[in-house]
């Protein structure tokens, strides 16, 4: 018994320490988070108005919870209402809000679940924005879905994923991010375009003209020396090979970063004089960024304590938040923040008024949560093979009844967290069913088969 209680022990720690180390990357919306961890599962918290979850209903949720069982995703993204995302077979799937056309379907009913865009295999990237959804191909075409797609010199609405027509010879895209109506793209040769509206000079063009030449592709400069694009509803932000930062668009709450300035950035703006920025990212009216350090960096708008740094006050400039310097990824939703470190954890501030920051609350934080739980996945092949004749599955289970297969005559019991046993039996030869009791909360479990050992996991 001394053994196996040192297997428990060493079993709770490595449970409380990996599963919150296990997150790939991050995307928010405006209420709501998805997140790809490590082994290729998409998970998704928060509003869930418009079913942009993907859980098969509306419910919210306040922590996270697997969509599907599929582990092939690549890159997400959630939207303003809806979300998007791309598998490693390079299928694109949409679902959410879809009363503006925004998911590519041909219809404009809301889908619960991830519902695959078109029978192509050839996306590569997409970007869920505000009622449009943009994707780009492996070749580099840009496609759009949604309304009020300003394109060329007239507004269309879009049902499916279709190029531009004076565009569709266009293979040179690499990144779109979405403002409110307007939106900004990297191209591979290095360069910014920018189209839409222009109410808070989003399109870098000098002015706020909203008249029809400015409704098609503006490039931003001459220069090819752009690597990165963040933009929130009217404001954009933007790295250079070199490392500098630059902003643009909407002032208000200091959100670009320059300093209190009442006019809109027409052109843009060097953020200080600093060249060792290495990520980007805008929320709803605030700007986040991470330096090759690792040390996270915000300005603009606090009001929900989304800088992390245990205070509600605006920063017209940036300003370091705490001492880490293991920071590597972030994503930033209207009025909340999720970060990645290099430890593979996210932490999480801002809003939580429908549970986007995922730690099983709606009270807001003005300080970084402790690592969202990485709870266990559930996968479509769940079966374990061990070396002493026996299987068990599925494992992990999200029912209260599991088997085991064993060859021969043996003995079971299943213990808890604290080492105490909650069932126990004779195993058969063959195929033994074995019904948990109807109490049994969801976590990690030891299963001991003779003198070994084993985990089982049990998901809500």
């Amino acid at each position: 018994m001394k053994h196996l209680f040192s297997f428990l022990v060493l079993l709770i720690f490595s449970y409380l320490d990996f599963y919150a180390q296990c997150w790939q990357s991050i995307s928010c919306g405006a209420g709501h988070t998805l997140a790809i961890k490590t082994d290729g599962t998409l998970w998704a918290w928060g509003l869930n108005d418009n079913g942009q979850l993907g859980l098969n209903d509306n419910v919210d949720r306040t922590y996270p919870v697997q969509v599907g069982k599929d582990n092939t995703w690549k890159q997400v993204s959630a939207g303003f209402s809806h979300s998007s995302a791309v598998k490693e077979d390079g299928t694109l799937w949409t679902w959410g809000d879809n009363a503006s056309w925004q998911l590519g379907l041909g219809q404009t009913s809301n889908k619960l679940v991830p519902t695959q865009v078109v029978s192509i295999q050839e996306w590569l990237y997409t970007e869920a924005a505000y009622n449009v959804t943009y994707a780009i191909t492996k070749q580099g075409v840009l496609k759009m879905a949604g309304s009020k797609i300003i394109l060329g010199n007239y507004y269309s609405s879009w049902d499916y994923f279709n190029p531009h027509s004076n565009r569709s010879a266009d293979s040179n895209w690499l990144l779109v991010e979405g403002c409110t109506q307007s939106a900004v793209g990297l191209k591979k040769d290095g360069s910014i375009w920018t189209w839409g509206n222009n109410s808070y000079g989003q399109l870098a063009n000098g002015n706020l003209d909203n008249t029809n030449p400015y409704f098609d592709y503006t490039r931003v400069g001459t220069g090819n020396d752009w690597k990165s694009i963040a933009a929130s509803y009217t404001h954009v932000m933007a790295l250079k090979n070199d490392g500098t930062l630059w902003t643009w668009g909407d002032t208000s709450f200091g959100r670009l970063g320059i300093g209190y300035k009442d006019n809109p950035g027409l052109r843009p703006l060097q953020v200080g004089t600093d060249n060792d920025w290495k990520a980007i990212s805008c929320g709803g009216s605030t700007s986040y960024a991470i330096k090759n350090d690792g040390s996270l960096w915000a300005w603009g708008n606090n009001l929900y304590g989304s800088y992390g740094n245990g205070q509600y006050s605006h920063s017209y400039v940036p300003i370091k938040i705490g001492s880490n310097n293991d920071w590597k990824l972030l994503s930033g939703g209207r009025r909340h923040v999720v970060h990645l470190n290099t430890s593979n954890e996210l932490k999480a501030c801002g809003n939580n008024a429908t549970g986007q920051l995922g730690d099983s609350s709606q009270l807001d934080k003005g300080s970084f949560n402790p690592p969202i739980v990485c709870r266990p996945s559930v996968v479509k092949t769940t079966r374990l093979q061990f070396q002493n004749n026996f299987t068990i599955y599925p494992n992990p289970l999200h029912s209260h009844q599991f088997s085991i297969n064993i060859k021969g005559y043996n003995t079971y019991q299943l213990y808890n967290s604290v080492g105490q046993i909650i069932l126990s039996g004779t195993l058969n030869d063959g195929i033994n069913t074995i019904e948990l009791p109807a109490n049994t909360l969801p976590g990690i479990y030891s299963i001991k088969i003779g003198e070994s050992a084993y985990q089982l996991i049990i998901t809500p």
